[in-house]
């Protein structure tokens, strides 16, 4: 994730029907930050990962399968 300054994004899996499995808040410095988000615990699948920036309404989707 890049970002011209340090915010606080929340992050969320939810599977494909659209119900959030995992919701958490993390900071982000300015420039390029790299995260993980642990999906071990998902059964095998299509899911959807959304950052937000609640303070702008930035918002991305990507979608990512699960074997």
């Amino acid at each position: 994730m890049e970002t011209p300054k340090a915010v606080k994004l929340t992050i969320f899996v939810s599977d494909i029907s659209g119900k959030r499995i995992n919701n958490t808040v993390q900071n982000f410095t300015n420039g390029t930050t790299q995260k993980s988000v642990n999906v071990s615990t998902l059964s095998s699948g299509v899911y959807l990962l959304t950052v937000i920036d609640e303070a702008t309404g930035y918002k991305k989707s990507v979608t990512f399968k699960k074997d």
